[in-house]
């Protein structure tokens, strides 16, 4: 609650965003519930599979259920749950087109129309909603990655580098840390490769749900690395809660002061007329 990308959304903010935060929480919840055996994995499933008709960007969910299908099929009828699962999140896919197109499994018009409307021809490669790989591999680009990244969620990304890190190298079997990898680098893939029109800084927002797995994962793997020795725990807990208590407080409903140097430290990318 106290990462920047999750408390602005929840502060009456009027875009779309706080819709892919909220699917993308339900989603975390319920791949964790299936991963520890308590629920169906048609739950998760079906929640990554009607997400990007609510929010295109929640395509990121995907790769993810890789890892909630290798686990079903160690368990035994996990096949029979898996076939369940794949049935129904294909139906609601399906079903999802329906108040956009008024019939089912429009999945061909359904990206027709994400693409007419996604504006990619205003971006820095008109063919594409993709930076051009020169621009990847700038400094600016660096730059506009960690400030959106701090911005987002500073502190649970400093927790996964360090606590998440060592826990892939733990000798503990974890299904929970098999499955933290994916959700975390494909939102920050997206991050490092979606042209955003009005630079990452500026459009911030664009990225903002990602703060649900990295703030939720991040404390997950201090809470899980802190068990090695519970005495500092306590106070590394506090010191994380505090620093983005802060940072919530500097920034929380302010981004509009000072704009002309936040907009300089993100240039825009839309094409000028």
């Amino acid at each position: 609650m106290s990462a920047f990308g999750v408390a602005q959304l929840l502060m009456g903010y009027l875009d779309i965003y706080p819709m892919p935060l909220a699917l993308t929480t339900v989603y975390l919840w319920s791949a964790f519930a299936t991963l520890d055996g308590v629920l169906h994995p048609a739950v998760p499933l079906a929640v990554a599979a009607i997400g990007p008709f609510w929010y295109i960007g929640l395509a990121q969910l995907v790769p993810s259920t890789l890892v909630i299908v290798a686990v079903e099929l160690r368990r035994t009828d996990g096949v029979m749950r898996l076939a369940v699962s794949a049935a129904a999140a294909v139906i609601l896919a399906g079903l999802a087109t329906v108040p956009w197109f008024g019939h089912p499994f429009a999945w061909g018009a359904f990206l027709v129309r994400a693409k007419a409307i996604s504006k990619y021809e205003l971006g820095l490669d008109p063919a594409s909603s993709l930076l051009p790989l020169d621009y990847m591999r700038s400094a600016t680009h660096l730059r506009e990655v960690v400030h959106t990244l701090l911005l987002v969620d500073g502190v649970g990304w400093l927790l996964l580098t360090i606590c998440g890190a060592s826990l892939c190298y733990s000798v503990v079997p974890s299904q929970r840390r098999s499955f933290s990898p994916p959700v975390v680098l494909v939102n920050l893939a997206y991050l490092v490769t979606f042209d955003a029109l009005f630079g990452a800084y500026a459009d911030w927002d664009l990225y903002s749900y990602g703060a649900a797995a990295s703030a939720l994962l991040g404390g997950w793997s201090l809470v899980t690395w802190g068990r090695r020795c519970p005495r500092a725990t306590g106070a590394l807990v506090g010191l994380a809660l505090a620093a983005a208590g802060v940072h919530l407080l500097a920034r929380l409903n302010a981004l509009d002061i000072d704009k002309t140097r936040h907009l300089a430290e993100s240039p825009y990318h839309i094409a000028t007329e």
